[in-house]
């Protein structure tokens, strides 16, 4: 709240709606991870992996998870997961100091949205900033 002025509206029939929509595709990303959590459902088939899961429920919670986290736990397990995780750590020492905020805005925003994993181009921009970040030292000026 800003000068008595509440940004974040809450209380209105879309807002409640949207929220319990998460809540509830949250809920479908755990049972998927908890059924699947070495191998995870497989690149891609997390909505297909919901509607096994919500079976004749309203087709709008057919989704994905809108925790980029919890989306890739439940498709790629974690195995998959492991595996990312040590190829980030592995290119992070090669990040220069103007590729952290990027890294962090893309870790915090993933808290709260798929799209760094489900839109091509987002996933181009996150592949450009890899790219970057791990190019050969021969190239450096």
């Amino acid at each position: 709240m800003v000068s008595g002025i509440n940004l974040v509206w809450t209380d209105t029939r879309l807002e409640k709606k949207s929220l319990i929509d998460r809540v509830i595709i949250l809920e479908v990303a755990k049972k998927i991870i908890k059924t699947n959590p070495w191998f995870g459902v497989g690149l891609g088939k997390f909505t297909t992996a919901a509607e096994l899961v919500l079976k004749n429920s309203n087709p709008r919670y057919i989704e994905p998870v809108h925790n980029m986290y919890a989306l890739v736990l439940g498709e790629l397990g974690i195995v998959g997961v492991l595996i990312i995780i040590l190829l980030v750590v592995r290119g992070f020492h090669r990040l220069g100091n103007w590729a952290y905020p990027i890294f962090t805005t893309i870790l915090v925003i993933g808290l709260f949205d798929h799209y760094w994993w489900t839109i091509a181009s987002a996933r181009l921009a996150v592949a450009l900033v890899i790219a970057l970040a791990i190019k050969p030292k021969t190239l450096e000026p």
